[in-house]
């Protein structure tokens, strides 16, 4: 690439086929050619305008005066002061506001002069209101760059100024430089007595070089150059675009990966003979897709922009929220004037040079990186193609780290140091890489992969973390981060399963973000786009594709089907079963059977002149009683495997078994079969028509047959068991095996309900993470059959069974079980009721002595943190002092869904925003404003005294000789007193002050978190359980000497003080409920990192705020309080 600078104006030449105008590069916004050649060039031109400054004052004779400053410039530490100059660049350029405006700098030399010229003067100023009216055309598309062009100048010059050595050389040059004397002597000798003429001369005889001699700088024929990649030549152009041409090893390279990464194999299973689906691409129906992150804004718009940032805290991306937002009046639609942002895959990819990223089966994460590849290509390919944000100049590289996990981990690290272990992961991986993309047509691009690789200019995607199985994790990670430290790609992107990317799989350092479900707009999206494509292909009629739009959207909205529309795969194979006028099951496993019935039938249908199976094999292909077992078999066995592939010898050794005794020739037809007619079972190897290995072409499918293998066996229960011990990648198939047994077996329910006794009749020790799972796997059979089945069970004692159930699963939170496992073990404690709670007549308050208040006694605690132990110590933590409180009881957990729910039916309550009551009954209760808090403390205090007066009237009869039955309010008669004496007192339930929040987290000691002062992921639901939502209360271990849940993670938690500097007084007004100020939130939330889990942490925000990751806990409190 050659940037041209000269008269005024730029060119913009890109080698490998690139050609843009001069706004595109600078629309781009790409680092490494906006901020860091910026930034070099104006560091280098300063050194050597203030070196030929100072030579033409000491030629006309004043050489001691200007000897001394020359020393000081180039001394023992020039380039300590060089990177210095560097770093002040750096600091200010740190903004994408400045993203144009640094462009401009590189977009004229006659800006150029001006910059420096203003910077060399610090007393001058910049006069960027002439600049722009003498530059109207340069200033036109960008009409309110003016003020950020003037405060980034501004704050530029203010830093350099204020450093020690740049402000005071700056000066001392500039003092020197105005002598009279010295004016007279260089004006005498012809030397530019002005620093614009100076700047000007400099210019045009500058060069340098840097990033390795890989960029060099430089004046030719008069015209500054650019050149990246190659040496300083005088440019053979015609007008201001000039394309080079592209390596043909490149090109066929680039075309061979788009036809990769747009092919579908799912279609391409399901095509007819006749062309069906052949020619739909992967970019004919792909859509924009979202992550779980989101920007919440009122007047924002609803897509990402340069002028949108979000904030990027640790290692997780976190929520946008806009600075100076206006403060919104209370009113009932409040909630409604929020518009929810999601930030899109792309734009966390665009945002971050290096991501992990998560979904679950099916949400799309191949695709989308696919789709990134395919467009890095095509970008390089045709002129005018571009993706905004990136460097779609680096060489797009695909593999999926199956393919290369056994290899990283058969290493020999015998006599190997650490540094060559590291050197021998790289090595392996980068052989892996190269082996997939030097393949086949494109061996001649093994020179150009070897210089990008050496360089780090390469877009790498690894793909399926979560398919390396789990003992070959851990090597993988330290493959990862040698590759980072010794090739440093440029763009390095891993995609992962949620639930797989825990413990070893997590890669240090580097931000991970996850997929969200589909939206209602995206579902119609995918729906238009899908069939506006085959119409396009002329397939279908416009009128026939529009009717048949209309009716798929209508039926994947409805609610037997909308959950199953939020995934990419099942929608997509929504559309494949639709679009065959097949009416749509309402359950997933119903889809996926329906979709491998298709593949099955495109196998059975025999073509007489193309690959014509023999009539032996034709007569097993269209017997289903033998064929869906042996793929159910195959796909068991592959699942098993430590690849996810099933070897060649291996997959003959079960067609043996199961198909063909002793004949392998058919053994071997059926294997070329399946293999050329591209169906579920696909093979791989190095040399085309000559597998080595079987495999399924999408993941899910396989499950969904190993999950039918298993529901068929008569020995599931033995098999349970010895599966319940292995890793979590067969929750899914044991899974759809509980499903397929439920809807499409006669007897299923029956032997579900067989398997769910003896699964939890399993469960002996807390310790054991086998008979942990399998008693989760007990819930999820009882979750899919319902309680009402299971208490009409009464020859099996079916609610005795529940009450087991319901009372041994909380047993295993916080135990042997993965986060993840303990998140999907609260949510089925949920469904089939939760214990730990009462019912709505008790307003589901927990089943606790004081309804799940904790006593905290009185005394000193210390409040904030100290950053001499306290890495993360904030200042406005600073300083650590005492606090004294009195005694008060704060409540065990936050506040549930269903105790939110209650409070809302029975009070009226309108005020809040209905995704508040949305989540799972047992989990906290989100999206709920400081006043919505409140409002609850009000209506439970008002409650507690209803039922206080109900308790007496109740002991006053008893004591008449009454009978009564205890039950609903009576059942917790003693705590409901205890509590109401407290209220009588004076004592109020509110929400607590940060102070009291904080004594309940920390307790007596100085710890920087509940437990302790050393991180522990597996405490708290934050950034690295990767859950990615919240999780149902307590299902994390105890918190803090007092015994509470989720004092960290989860949930940010409203309090009710006022944010104010420390040291904490609560006699100045901070713990008034009146008054709009900002409210102090405490805890961290489910995408928190470990600085803002620490207990000292704080945050604030507007009483009237609410989103995701806000929610509260109550306190009964001696505080007075103004209402």
């Amino acid at each position: 690439m050659i940037v041209r600078l000269g008269s005024g104006s730029i060119s913009v030449l890109f080698s490998q086929n690139f050609c843009y105008n001069e706004d595109i590069l600078f629309a781009w916004g790409e680092v490494m050619l906006i901020e860091a050649l910026t930034i070099n060039l104006v560091t280098q031109l300063i050194q050597r305008i203030l070196e030929k400054g100072l030579d033409n004052v000491i030629d006309a004779g004043y050489k001691e005066a200007a000897q001394s400053l020359k020393s000081r410039l180039y001394g023992d530490k020039n380039q300590q002061h060089a990177n210095q100059l560097q770093k002040i660049l750096e600091k200010v350029a740190n903004d994408e506001r400045w993203c144009k405006p640094l462009s401009l700098v590189l977009k004229s030399t006659d800006f150029l002069t001006q910059v420096l010229t203003a910077l060399l003067d610090l007393e001058s100023d910049f006069n960027l209101e002439q600049m722009a009216e003498d530059w109207q055309q340069k200033f036109a598309g960008y009409p309110d760059m003016l003020p950020d062009l003037k405060k980034f100048f501004t704050t530029l010059k203010r830093e350099i100024s204020r450093d020690e050595y740049w402000g005071v050389l700056l000066a001392d040059y500039q003092d020197l430089r105005d002598r009279k004397e010295i004016k007279e002597a260089l004006a005498a000798k012809g030397y530019p007595g002005g620093e614009k003429e100076l700047v000007q001369q400099v210019i045009q005889n500058f060069q340098f070089t840097f990033e390795n001699n890989d960029i060099a700088v430089g004046v030719v024929n008069g015209d500054l150059q650019i050149n990246y990649h190659q040496h300083l030549t005088t440019p053979d152009y015609e007008g201001e675009r000039i394309q080079q041409a592209q390596s043909e090893a490149r090109t066929i390279y680039l075309e061979h990966l788009i036809r990769t990464c747009n092919n579908l194999p799912l279609l391409t299973a399901l095509g007819d003979d006749n062309g069906r689906y052949a020619h739909t691409d992967l970019q004919d129906i792909y859509i924009e897709l979202n992550t779980t992150a989101f920007i919440e804004t009122e007047d924002f718009p609803l897509f990402f922009s340069e002028d949108i940032d979000y904030v990027s805290e640790g290692s997780v991306i976190q929520k946008f929220k806009p600075k100076g937002k206006k403060e919104l009046k209370r009113e009932k639609t409040e909630w409604d004037e929020y518009k929810r942002t999601p930030i899109r895959a792309r734009d966390a990819a665009r945002k971050h040079l290096h991501l992990v990223l998560l979904g679950e089966a099916g949400s799309g994460k191949s695709s989308f990186a696919k789709y990134l590849l395919a467009h890095f290509a095509t970008a390089q390919l045709k002129a005018g193609a571009l993706l905004e944000g990136f460097d779609t100049s680096l060489l797009p590289l695909l593999l999926n780290l199956r393919e290369v996990s056994h290899s990283l981990f058969q290493i020999n690290t015998d006599n190997l140091s650490e540094v060559d272990y590291q050197t021998t992961l790289v090595r392996v991986l980068r052989d892996a890489v190269k082996e997939r993309a030097c393949a086949e047509d494109c061996v001649k691009l093994e020179k150009e992969f070897n210089q990008c690789w050496r360089k780090g200019t390469v877009f790498l995607v690894l793909d399926g973390l979560d398919e390396v199985p789990e003992e070959q994790r851990s090597v993988v990670r330290l493959a990862v981060a040698a590759l980072r430290e010794q090739v440093q790609p440029k763009r390095l992107l891993i995609t992962c399963r949620n639930r797989s990317y825990t413990e070893s799989a997590v890669i240090i350092g580097v931000p991970a973000c996850q997929l969200a479900e589909l939206t209602e707009e995206q579902i119609h999206g995918f729906i238009q786009a899908w069939y506006r494509h085959q119409h396009n292909l002329n397939k279908i009629s416009k009128d026939f594709a529009d009717a048949r739009i209309k009716n798929l959207q209508s039926e994947a909205l409805k609610p037997s089907l909308f959950e199953l529309s939020q995934n990419p795969l099942l929608l997509t194979t929504m559309a494949l079963i639709h679009q065959r006028d097949t009416e749509l099951p309402n359950q997933r496993v119903k889809l996926y059977k329906e979709a491998v019935e298709l593949l099955v039938r495109r196998w059975q249908r025999i073509q007489i002149n193309r690959l014509a199976p023999s009539e032996e094999l034709s007569e097993f292909l269209k017997d289903d009683q033998r064929v869906y077992p042996l793929l159910e078999r195959l796909a068991y066995e592959t699942h098993r495997g430590k690849d996810g592939n099933l070897p060649k010898a291996q997959a003959l050794d079960i067609l043996l078994e199961e198909s063909f005794p002793q004949n392998w020739d058919l053994a071997r037809e059926f294997l070329n079969y399946v293999d050329q007619r591209s169906g579920l079972l696909v093979g791989h190897g190095s040399e085309p028509g000559k597998p080595g290995s079987y495999g399924f072409p999408h993941r899910t499918f396989q499950e969904y047959l190993a999950g039918c293998y298993l529901a068929g066996r008569e020995d599931l229960f033995e098999l349970l068991h010895q599966l319940a011990g292995q890793d979590d990648r067969w929750t899914l198939p044991v899974h759809f095996a509980f499903e397929e047994l439920y809807y499409h077996e006669r007897r299923g329910k029956t032997v579900l309900y067989g398997l769910a006794l003896q699964l939890n009749q399993e469960f002996t020790r807390e310790d054991d993470i086998a008979a942990q799972r399998k008693l989760l796997w007990a819930a999820y059979i009882t979750a899919l059959l319902g309680c009402d089945y299971i208490e009409k069970m009464e020859s099996f004692d079916g609610r005795r069974f529940l009450d087991s159930l319901r009372q041994r699963l909380p047993q295993t939170f916080g135990k042997a079980l993965t986060r993840r496992e303990w998140a999907e073990a609260g949510d089925l404690l949920t469904e089939i009721g939760d214990p730990r709670f009462y019912g709505p007549e008790l307003g589901c308050l927990p089943k606790e002595d004081l309804l799940g208040f904790v006593r905290i006694p009185p005394g000193v605690f210390w409040m904030g943190s100290d950053p001499k132990t306290d890495k993360g110590s904030h200042k406005d933590e600073q300083k650590q002092h005492q606090v004294d409180l009195p005694e008060y009881y704060l409540s065990r957990y936050l506040v549930t869904v269903d105790q939110f729910r209650v409070f809302t039916e029975r009070s009226g309550y309108k005020k809040f925003d209905p995704d508040a009551l949305k989540d799972p009954g047992s989990r906290p209760v989100r999206y709920v404003t400081w006043y919505d808090a409140l409002a609850y403390c009000d209506w439970l205090q008002t409650q507690l005294l209803d039922w206080h007066e109900t308790v007496q009237d109740t002991q006053e009869k008893l004591t008449q000789g009454w009978r009564v039955p205890i039950t609903g309010i009576l059942a917790a008669d003693e705590a409901v007193l205890a509590i109401c004496a407290k209220l009588q007192q004076g004592w109020c339930i509110t929400l607590p002050s940060e102070a009291e929040w904080e004594k309940a987290a920390r307790g007596s000691g100085k710890s920087i978190y509940p437990w302790g002062d050393a991180f522990d992921s597996r405490k708290a639901n934050g950034e690295e359980t990767m859950i990615g939502t919240t999780s149902v209360v307590g299902c994390f271990p105890l918190q803090g000497e007092f015994g509470l849940h989720d004092l960290s993670g989860n949930l940010w938690e409203w309090t009710r003080s006022k944010h104010k500097t420390y040291p904490y007084q609560k006699d100045d007004w901070r713990e008034d409920l009146v008054g709009k100020e900002e409210r102090v939130l405490r805890g961290g939330a489910f995408f928190s990192d470990e600085i803002d889990l620490r207990l000292a942490s704080r945050f604030r925000d507007l009483p009237n705020f609410e989103s995701n990751d806000l929610g509260f806990r109550v306190v009964l409190s001696p505080f007075p309080s103004d209402r």
